[in-house]
């Protein structure tokens, strides 16, 4: 049964974070290649020669596999081998059940959730400041005051305001020196956020937006890399089809997309 469900999971989805839709990640969250450690945080899938998947270029050659190409052919995935599996860069909630895990020591883990296996990055969170306001039926809530059923305001595919529930709440706990960017648009409005939080696209981070760049409408004016003292980040999945929310005042998108898409 276990095998089954897990076939049909990765036959019948195709996420945008599988191995063969790779996105750049923030500059901010790269270490150095230089030193024979490969980056966690680098998300940029290939497939090497073995046919297996890896999560970047470094890993594949730190193995001592030649890259054929970037990206993922999935006709190479077997389920009997964990490496031929595409790559999720998922989040992964702390609230409820917490996933069985095992290190794959190639900058991947195998993940367990519901009876349901996968692979995918370390655990990649990127939230908002306790404080960050959240746009709701009642009025702005702080999103640290806010559970899963309580009623915000997100976008339909459609591209319509409309009011949904909240699916998942998410409270992670960090690490001391975590960075955040702050950034300012001219009307006004302001954000801190975690630099790889998803923007309301789904195709770009919020780090990935320079100074000068419309954002919401208006223009970015300053981004600014802060220091964030406070010991939790939050993030929340609205009930939608984009997953999005309005969090002071700027539509972004939510960390909790992938991993509600491979558990459903």
């Amino acid at each position: 049964m276990k095998t089954s469900l897990l076939f049909l999971l990765l036959s019948a989805f195709s996420f945008s974070a599988f191995c063969n839709s790779p996105e750049p990640k923030s500059s901010l969250y790269m270490s150095s290649e230089t030193n024979n450690d490969c980056d966690f945080s680098k998300y940029a899938p290939v497939t090497g020669k073995d046919k297996k998947c890896y999560l970047n270029k470094c890993w594949a050659e730190k193995k001592g596999i030649k890259v054929s190409k970037e990206g993922y052919k999935k006709k190479h995935y077997k389920k009997e081998d964990v490496y031929t599996w595409p790559i999720e860069d998922v989040c992964i909630p702390s609230a409820k059940e917490q996933p069985t895990l095992k290190d794959l020591e190639d900058g991947t883990f195998l993940y367990k959730y519901s009876d349901r296996e996968f692979r995918g990055t370390p655990n990649r969170c990127r939230c908002l400041p306790g404080s960050t306001l959240i746009d709701t039926p009642s009025g702005d809530v702080a999103i640290n005051q806010l559970k899963e059923m309580d009623l915000v305001y997100s976008i339909s595919d459609k591209g319509e305001k409309i009011i949904v529930p909240i699916k998942i709440t998410n409270k992670v706990q960090i690490s001391a020196q975590h960075s955040m960017i702050v950034l300012e648009l001219a009307d006004g409005r302001k954000l801190q956020v975690t630099a790889e939080h998803p923007s309301s696209t789904e195709k770009k981070s919020l780090d990935q937006y320079a100074v000068g760049e419309e954002l919401n409408g208006s223009k970015i004016i300053t981004k600014t890399i802060v220091t964030y003292t406070e010991e939790y980040t939050y993030d929340i999945l609205p009930d939608s089809e984009t997953g999005t929310y309005w969090a002071n005042g700027i539509l972004i998108g939510s960390t909790l997309t992938t991993f509600s898409r491979i558990i459903q």
